[in-house]
């Protein structure tokens, strides 16, 4: 009888045991079940929030993409450094104005929206009436040369106010100093 009674009580300490070890695992499952499901919830809430793709994203990414060409083909695969200085003095000559000293640097780079841009950098000096000095600044925005872009100016006068007449009869000379670039197509965008 002793035996029969310490046998039901190893047994029912082993089945504690069990039911311990089992029950406690159970428990912990069923509390990552829980956080799992209120993830899974909450990522379904936040793709519901999500917007549908538009019906024409093929079509915009093609448009997108054709203006992304075009305005890499604006920027020239190379530039003809002696075609840069020979228009700007034919300029100058047609305009009526003096293109002084005539500085360039030779090749660098510039970083511009995370890519590396060759740069042929122009500094001159322009001396002339205001009128022909301003018809020399629109004909050099206007060149075949796209990518030119006037880094600084600075604009002097001899005295009187730019572009009127003196007591005298002259129109006052200006003098301006213009540092130029002109830009290249980046490599990464060939």
């Amino acid at each position: 009888m002793v035996r029969k009674r310490l046998f039901a009580i190893v047994l029912a300490i082993c089945l504690i045991a069990v039911y311990a070890f089992f029950g406690i695992d159970y428990l912990d499952q069923e509390a990552q079940k829980e956080v799992l499901a209120r993830g899974i919830s909450d990522a379904r809430e936040a793709l519901a929030l999500v917007a549908e793709l538009p019906q024409d994203m093929g079509e915009r990414l093609a448009a997108a993409q054709a203006g992304l060409t075009a305005v890499q083909n604006e920027f020239p695969a190379e530039v003809d450094t002696t075609l840069v200085v020979s228009t700007i003095l034919r300029l100058g000559k047609e305009c009526g104005v003096k293109v002084l000293p005539l500085a360039t640097e030779a090749w660098s780079s510039n970083e511009v929206g995370g890519h590396e841009y060759p740069v042929f950098r122009v500094e001159i000096d322009v001396e002339g009436e205001f009128l022909d000095t301003m018809d020399f600044f629109s004909m050099l925005e206007s060149t075949e040369f796209k990518t030119l872009i006037l880094g600084n100016l600075n604009i002097s006068s001899d005295g009187g106010p730019l572009g009127e007449r003196g007591l005298d009869g002259e129109t006052s000379l200006m003098t301006a100093n213009l540092e130029l670039a002109v830009y290249a197509r980046p490599e990464t965008c060939d």
